[in-house]
């Protein structure tokens, strides 16, 4: 479904969530200015939200009701806290009646670099999710070893950056989304709240049925 919202109209109200990793975020704001955000520890966020949201409301001076559209990154990330941050969007929209979308980290993660740059993310077990040219997949470490060769790697986690020679590490939060999330809006593309899922790029099938690679404890 198409929704004409512009983000460049100040009247424009958002909130946008991000508990894909061990912080997680809230950001709300109006149009292409941010009021306020708030970071929550991963493992806390499903009990913390609904006190944080309340609190980056009542600064806002806003009604829950007034938010006009919801942002969340749904993937990849930590399993329980992708499902927690989707989970609390879609009922935020699902309660309010206002459009969501939700967004690859990964696409948020090749934003912050250059069109030719990869977007790596650690997926445990050896193994990493990559964005490459708008493509994204899961591969293990040689093939990041060829794939990063002479080419600037963004990624918010130590580990990769020590594997890949040209690293830049990124702060991933809320915040970090609002490029890719305000786009979408500007183009009135939004997600269907009942059927959009998780983004783990693999299926939920291939992550129970993998076990841990001998002397790493998985995730």
């Amino acid at each position: 479904m198409l929704y004409d919202w512009d983000v460049s109209n100040e009247d424009f109200k958002w909130l946008v969530i991000d508990s894909c990793g061990a912080v997680a975020s809230l950001a709300i704001g109006r149009g292409k200015t941010l009021i306020a955000t708030e970071t929550v520890t991963g493992r806390a966020f499903s009990a913390e939200w609904p006190a944080e949201l309340r609190r980056l409301l009542a600064l806002a001076g806003w009604n829950v009701d007034e938010v006009q559209a919801v942002g969340v990154v749904h993937g990849p990330g930590s399993f329980t806290g992708v499902r927690v941050g989707l989970s609390a969007a879609k009922g935020l929209c699902e309660a309010v009646g206002a459009p969501l979308i939700a967004v690859s980290r990964l696409e948020v993660l090749a934003e912050h670099g250059a069109p030719d740059a990869l977007a790596v993310l650690d997926a445990g077990r050896d193994e990493f999710y990559i964005r490459d040219a708008g493509l994204e997949f899961l591969t293990g470490r040689e093939e990041l070893l060829t794939l990063s060769q002479q080419r600037t790697v963004m990624t918010p986690d130590e580990r990769v950056a020590e594997i890949c020679a040209e690293a830049v590490l990124v702060d991933m939060s809320a915040i970090s989304a609002l490029p890719v999330v305000w786009k979408r809006w500007s183009e009135g593309r939004f997600d269907d709240v009942a059927s959009v899922d998780a983004n783990y790029v693999r299926s939920e099938r291939d992550i129970y049925a993998r076990k841990p690679a001998a002397g790493n404890g998985g995730r």
